[in-house]
């Protein structure tokens, strides 16, 4: 009699990417008419099953950003460092250190410098995007221009355009100032808590997620993998320390780590300060794990010491969210 298959074995065969990028690393271009510094961090296809594209704009004092509108793909942002504003169909909102917003298909967005320092933000678009390497000219300054050919072939609107699309067309809207999500106290070793800013249960959104987690000074998260998911990380406070499949590297705010499917990692603290991460989850699971697994989080209460990670965590975060445990951890699931 033939043995049944092992689902789990079967599905940690496959293994995924992983890199780490430092903050000044990343294909260098600028972008529209006024030329604005952008880093390439990942392109579509970079890596296999990561389908986004994510790119740090540097906008000097007083320049705004026009990202336009698409019929073709949703947009996060995310600002890493300054002083802002951003303007979602027109209506403006605060734009600092820690806003997010997620810009769906057909909504128009562009973002402002009103500080006296550099605004750095983060653009992720999951489809295809003039600054996700598609519309980068090659050349000894690479640079992206908007012109009738790409504005038609990716879908580009202008603002008056996407205020004529229906609501049927358009996407999820959300802007969030920081620490404003639901957001779970976590267990020793990883001390610290999630916010969950995008999720299947918090937006009508279930391809992708993110979370943002926060790591008390000597914290860390336990080494783990996840067989059905693929990870992006940006540090945005602090420096953290990870390992990718046993290699270690320092990261000071502003690198970014992929995490693809099964690759051993853990992230910690090392520092004096909190550190955080800005998390994608593609698709999501992981943001789900840590809510079910943590304690609701009210922001007027300190972290609570009595918290103790249950026996079942190691069960639930197997079983149902594809985290995989190493033999030996308190919470192996082999």
């Amino acid at each position: 009699m033939e043995s049944a298959m092992n689902i789990d074995k079967a599905m940690e065969a496959f293994k995924g990417p992983k890199a780490v990028i430092l903050p000044d690393q990343g294909q260098s271009f600028t972008y529209g008419e006024k030329r604005i510094p952008a880093l390439l961090k990942l392109a579509p296809g970079q890596y296999p099953h990561y389908k986004f594209s994510a790119v740090r704009f540097d906008l000097a004092p007083g320049q705004n950003l026009d990202l336009m509108a698409t019929r073709l793909a949703g947009r996060m942002l995310y600002c890493l460092e300054g002083n802002g504003a951003i303007y979602l169909n027109g209506k403006k909102f605060p734009f600092f250190e820690e806003c997010f917003a997620h810009v769906g298909e057909g909504h128009y967005s562009e973002v402002k410098n009103t500080g006296s320092t550099p605004l750095q933000v983060f653009s992720f678009v999951f489809g295809p995007s003039l600054e996700g390497g598609a519309g980068i000219a090659d050349g000894a300054e690479p640079h992206v221009s908007i012109n009738p050919a790409t504005k038609a072939s990716l879908g580009l609107l202008t603002r008056e355009e996407a205020a004529a699309l229906s609501d049927d067309a358009r996407g999820v809207l959300s802007h969030q100032l920081p620490d404003t999500g639901p957001s779970f106290w976590q267990a020793r070793p990883s001390a610290g808590w999630v916010e969950v800013k995008l999720a299947p249960f918090t937006h009508d959104v279930h391809h992708y997620a993110l979370l943002m987690q926060t790591l008390y000074p000597g914290a860390a998260v336990r080494e783990h993998a996840h067989n059905q998911l693929n990870e992006f990380f940006i540090i945005t406070r602090g420096t953290a320390r990870a390992s990718l499949d046993g290699a270690e590297a320092t990261c000071p705010k502003g690198s970014v780590i992929i995490i693809g499917r099964n690759v051993w990692h853990w992230w910690g603290n090392p520092g004096e300060v909190n550190a955080q991460n800005f998390a994608i989850i593609d698709p999501p699971g992981v943001e789900g794990a840590l809510a079910l697994t943590g304690r609701e989080r009210r922001h007027d209460e300190p972290w609570p010491d009595d918290i103790e990670r249950s026996p079942e965590t190691g069960r639930i975060l197997h079983e149902r969210y594809g985290f995989v445990i190493k033999d030996g951890s308190a919470d192996a699931t082999a």
